[in-house]
């Protein structure tokens, strides 16, 4: 079953969360109803799982194709 998924937003270097198939997911301790920006150290939780957001992409980096 899938829960969420993660987006990555070349244009912005951000990321974002999503929620799928009717499923609870958390940020930060708060109900994600729509898609939400998710930032290093933000804790996404499913049900009883807890994981830290630790993106490869900060702010001097970027994941732009050649």
């Amino acid at each position: 079953v899938k829960h969420c998924s993660l987006a990555y937003d070349p244009k912005g270097n951000e990321f974002y969360l999503f929620t799928e198939g009717g499923n609870l997911t958390y940020l930060n301790e708060e109900l994600v109803e729509e898609p939400t920006r998710v930032v290093d150290g933000d804790e996404i939780t499913i049900g009883e799982t807890k994981l830290r957001f630790v993106p490869f992409c900060k702010e001097a980096m970027t994941w732009e194709t050649e």
